[in-house]
């Protein structure tokens, strides 16, 4: 989601993207601003371009709990 808000998309067109209303994109860019500490779409969209989402590690508290394709895997 914040890849299409760093190229410059409206709620409205990431909604249309995804399938959800404008309101719902909202809210869940809100859950994302909270979590990386920014309160602003450009704050958010400039973290997203500056720090490499981190990878899933089972071990590490704080993991996305999403698994990691083998290729990323093997480039860390």
């Amino acid at each position: 989601m914040l890849a299409w808000v760093a190229a410059g998309k409206t709620n409205r067109d990431i909604g249309a993207i995804l399938g959800a209303s404008p309101r719902t994109v909202e809210k869940h860019l809100e859950r994302i601003y909270e979590k990386l500490g920014v309160e602003t779409r450009t704050a958010a969209a400039m973290r997203s371009i500056m720090s490499p989402p981190a990878a899933y590690r089972p071990s590490e508290p704080g993991g996305s709990g999403q698994e990691v394709p083998d290729a990323a895997r093997r480039a860390t």
